[in-house]
């Protein structure tokens, strides 16, 4: 038997899909620049309803709490927090983004006055064999310990996102060596 799903429920498929998981107000964020922009509070409701359907539907996603995942994929809590910073950045601008490889965990690109595409990656990366385009933008995750790192040894423009106690980012552009 072929489920039927909505347009809305197919898209946070994809969502589920390209990233391996994400927080319920993170995919909330997006259903609501994708969907909802005339009636942003209709976002949540028809997550929680859509999300509902395709859990019980025989789909293969899976709920942790607050984290819709694929089967095989464990919550990471840095790759949420990358979403943080990418829909902080983004918004409702974004017109790609996916999950990387490590130590990569998320590439996005958002289209303002130009697109621009960013990656994020743990503050203890090292970039040695990493492919990276060079013009995207690198975003290093600061996680509180420690000395902030210096820049990488590429010419990308580099930041440091460090969270504030309100869960958003303060961004801090990287001096290049």
């Amino acid at each position: 038997m072929k489920t039927l799903i909505s347009k809305q429920q197919r898209f946070m498929l994809d969502v589920i899909n390209r990233l391996g998981c994400i927080r319920k107000d993170q995919l909330s964020e997006l259903v609501k620049s994708e969907f909802c922009s005339i009636k942003p509070e209709v976002a949540p409701r028809l997550v929680n309803s859509a999300m509902n359907q395709l859990l019980y539907g025989n789909v293969q996603i899976r709920r942790d709490g607050e984290v819709y995942r694929l089967p095989h994929v464990k919550p990471n809590p840095k790759l949420l927090e990358a979403i943080d910073v990418m829909l902080e950045l983004g918004g409702a601008m974004l017109i790609d983004y996916r999950a990387g490889a490590p130590p990569v965990l998320l590439r996005f690109v958002v289209e303002g006055e130009k697109v621009r595409s960013f990656t994020v990656l743990p503050t203890n990366t090292d970039v040695g064999n990493m492919p990276i385009d060079r013009t995207e933008r690198i975003i290093l995750l600061f996680d509180g310990q420690g000395q902030q790192p210096s820049a990488l040894p590429v010419s990308n423009k580099q930041f440091l996102a460090i969270r504030q106690e309100n869960g958003s980012h303060r961004f801090v552009a990287l001096a290049q060596n």
